[in-house]
């Protein structure tokens, strides 16, 4: 009799395809970034020599590196700056696109059409192409009124920030609001509430993951931006200009250590900001039943194991009675359950829970 041939079922390798590819693009981030680390706490002999190993670990810990860093080089200063123009444009692009989303997604009026295409339209529009003319504008301003305000401004830089990466925000929120239930809006006007009130207490909270989502999105490119700030920054220079002009100077003096010194005061803010979004979303992706973590791949892979039925479905429960609104986490698995459940086969608002529930929170 001829031997059966097991083969490996086509969903088997397609996670194994996944899980290798993931692991090693993790490597590729990971080898650099802890390189630069090692690379920040040696001293400059260590880095020049015929027998010299760059892999090698450093001799001794020199944190003198980075004290040259913050104070000859004014990191500390272009650090503050950054922190400052990157809280004050979230702040403001946050209270702009929640409530703008919010109307657009909920509300019908003359005009939304319009609105929606403009904010689409804003979408394929590259910031970096428009620099020059924003800078001529503000200078403009600066001269019809006699003033120096407009140019080396944080506020105004922030301000620019928040608007060029309004159209995107709003689009990713509004996205999110069209996808909760009404009924949340409906108990709360038979309670007594406004529009407004409706907007802050109800959904705005219900929004939670996806503005986490915004948060570092942005966070990420008001933190890294240079084009802007070179343009229209001075004496207020963001951490990006201060590191260009760090590593102008040491490799030009040949002081690798402080230069890759400079580099870790630019990572280590994003560094914390995913590390603390990580912890926080373990929360978030957690089973009802178990407190085991979620991982994306299985937001990935659950509408065709559900369609194969080779996952149970977890029990859905509801929060105690004196929660006013479920869980994010209770609603993300209802979303599932209700989409699923009936037909078993994938529909429009998975691709909207990937979109919206992005690698970072799980």
């Amino acid at each position: 009799m001829h031997e059966k041939k097991h083969r490996i079922p086509t969903h088997v390798l397609y996670k194994i395809f996944i899980y290798v590819a993931l692991i090693a693009l993790a490597i590729s981030i990971i080898v650099p970034v802890a390189w630069v680390f090692m690379a920040s706490l040696k001293k400059n002999a260590e880095f020049i020599g015929a027998d010299v190993n760059p892999w090698a670990l450093p001799k001794q810990f020199y944190y003198q590196n980075f004290v040259v860093a913050f104070q000859d080089a004014r990191m500390g200063d272009f650090f503050l700056n950054s922190f400052i123009v990157t809280a004050l444009a979230l702040a403001l692009l946050l209270i702009l696109a929640l409530p703008a989303s919010y109307v657009l997604a909920r509300f019908k009026f003359r005009g939304k059409k319009f609105f929606n295409g403009a904010f689409m339209a804003g979408l394929f529009i590259n910031v970096n192409y428009i620099v020059v003319p924003i800078f001529l504008m503000l200078s403009s301003w600066n001269k019809a009124l006699h003033v120096d305000f407009f140019l080396d401004n944080r506020f105004i830089l922030a301000l620019i920030y928040a608007s060029c990466n309004l159209p995107f925000t709003i689009y990713l929120l509004s996205g999110y609001f069209q996808t909760l239930p009404k009924g949340f809006e409906e108990a709360a006007y038979m309670d007594g509430c406004g529009y407004f009130k409706t907007m802050v207490k109800i959904m705005i909270p219900m929004a939670k993951p996806s503005i986490l989502t915004v948060i570092m999105f942005n966070f990420l490119t008001f933190w890294n931006e240079y084009i802007i700030a070179y343009t229209l920054m001075d004496e207020n220079g963001t951490l990006a200009m201060g590191l260009k002009n760090l590593m102008a100077v040491e490799r030009t003096a040949t002081n690798y250590g402080i230069m890759y010194a400079g580099l870790v005061i630019v990572m280590i803010p994003v560094l914390v900001l995913y590390i603390q979004k990580q912890s926080a979303s373990c929360t978030f992706c957690s089973s009802p039943q178990k407190n085991e973590p979620v991982s994306l791949l299985f937001l990935l892979f659950l509408p065709h194991s559900l369609k194969n039925r080779s996952v149970s479905f977890p029990e859905i429960r509801c929060n105690p009675p004196d929660s006013p609104l479920p869980s994010e986490k209770t609603l993300l698995l209802s979303f599932y359950y209700l989409q699923y459940s009936p037909s078993l086969y994938p529909s429009e608002p998975f691709q909207f829970a990937y979109t919206s529930f992005s690698p970072f929170f799980c």
